[in-house]
């Protein structure tokens, strides 16, 4: 009958973990820097073929209408924005320029403000700088139009209170109380301050660009995080490769 020959274990077996760990990437360490270094060239390689845009940013201000209201709200405007740089791009022959719109809100309780930051990304800051001009510049005009025509109400109405009040200070309009007269005039005159002040640039501010960068800037070049993600997958892989090996018996 035949017997178990016992295996003859290795003094390893019965070292310390660390040890181990030591004598393990001695064995495989022409596989491990192999498979690190090829993998560390192709990351670097990638990170400098990588493609670094030019980006181009803005800071749009939204218009308001009468009594603090913005001419649209922020998300419908940057939405409009959107689609307008996205023709732009188009136009200009830029198809695939990347596009970002973020919404400034308020720290305390996280509502959206009348503040966007625009940013566009292509190949070239020239590229950039037009798309993104000519994108703002069309939302402009289109709010443009908006802020007139209620700019033009506001106006009208102001029209209105200030021959309203000439009539009263004229004690054109019939009235058997004088002191109702007096006090429908002060009235009048108090809705004309509030009117014309709502009627300025500073309480009915257009759409406009309040902040723009100097210059497009290159975005930074990316081969330190291809080739640290290189150097880290390629000697992931080698340890693989090694323990694999080691298991089968061929290290």
């Amino acid at each position: 009958m035949a017997q178990d020959v016992p295996v003859a274990k290795s003094p390893l077996d019965a070292a310390p973990l660390g040890l181990r760990i030591i004598a393990f990437g001695v064995r495989n360490l022409g596989t491990i820097v192999a498979s690190t270094f090829v993998f560390l060239v192709l990351g670097l390689a990638v990170g400098f073929l990588w493609p670094r845009p030019f980006v181009d940013k803005a800071i749009v201000e939204i218009g308001v209408r009468f009594e603090d209201e913005p001419i649209e709200h922020p998300i419908v405007v940057s939405a409009r924005l959107v689609g307008a740089l996205g023709r732009a791009a188009n136009e200009l022959g830029h198809p695939g320029a990347e596009i970002d719109i973020d919404i400034r809100r308020t720290q305390k309780s996280n509502a959206v403000t009348r503040l966007m930051e625009v940013r566009v990304s292509a190949d070239g800051a020239d590229d950039a700088r037009a798309i993104l001009d000519r994108g703002v510049s069309q939302l402009v005009e289109e709010h443009g139009a908006v802020h007139g025509a209620e700019l033009a109400i506001v106006t009208k109405q102001l029209g209105r209170l200030e021959r309203a009040a000439e009539r009263l200070s004229h004690r054109d309009v019939p009235t058997e109380d004088e002191g109702d007269l007096d006090a429908t005039l002060s009235e009048t005159n108090r809705l004309i301050t509030t009117t014309r002040n709502h009627a300025t640039e500073v309480r009915l501010p257009k759409t406009r660009v309040v902040s723009h960068a100097v210059e497009p800037q290159r975005t930074p070049p990316r081969w330190p995080v291809f080739g640290l993600g290189g150097l880290v997958f390629g000697l992931g892989f080698g340890v693989a490769i090694a323990a694999v090996r080691g298991a089968r018996g061929t290290v």
